[in-house]
């Protein structure tokens, strides 16, 4: 009986304190670098501002797809950051990017001089991890890419 009460007790707090994930914030994000790589390939460094009133994560595995009017144009990948707990901090994320199969490299140029963000998507995966190997796995697909401009 002691043991389910331990067990019970234990499983309380840690779902109590999954809650206050969702007060992290991001406060800002800019495009520190862009180096191309090819002709069809880019490196890039993104600063982000992040709030955590909460414990330290980590985030693995960042995939994500940029689209343009549904087609993919730009696959991005990380291999994720450490985020400190109860501290608000920008950091740099090492981002690779490569331009879709069958989208126009020169494309790419007018995406990032255009102001009009409307016809533009994203998909995104990642990993969110606490304490080594406990996490799960986050997924949001065909999100406006104006309205994270807007939020920022």
């Amino acid at each position: 009986m002691k043991r389910f009460i331990f067990i019970f007790v234990l499983c309380t707090a840690l779902l109590s304190s999954c809650h206050s994930y969702r007060d992290i914030k991001f406060k800002s994000a800019d495009i520190a670098s862009v180096t191309p790589v090819g002709l069809t390939s880019i490196n890039a460094e993104v600063n982000v501002e992040i709030e955590n009133p909460t414990v330290g994560f980590t985030i693995k595995n960042i995939d994500g797809v940029l689209k343009m009017k549904g087609d993919s144009c730009l696959l991005v990948h990380s291999d994720g950051m450490k985020i400190k707990g109860k501290c608000t901090r920008t950091y740099t994320l090492p981002v690779q990017g490569k331009i879709a199969q069958g989208f126009n490299p020169f494309q790419l140029l007018n995406i990032m001089s255009t102001k009009d963000l409307g016809a533009f998507t994203i998909d995104v995966k990642a990993r969110g991890t606490v304490a080594g190997n406990i996490g799960k796995e986050i997924e949001y697909h065909d999100i406006p890419l104006k309205s994270i401009i807007d939020k920022l």
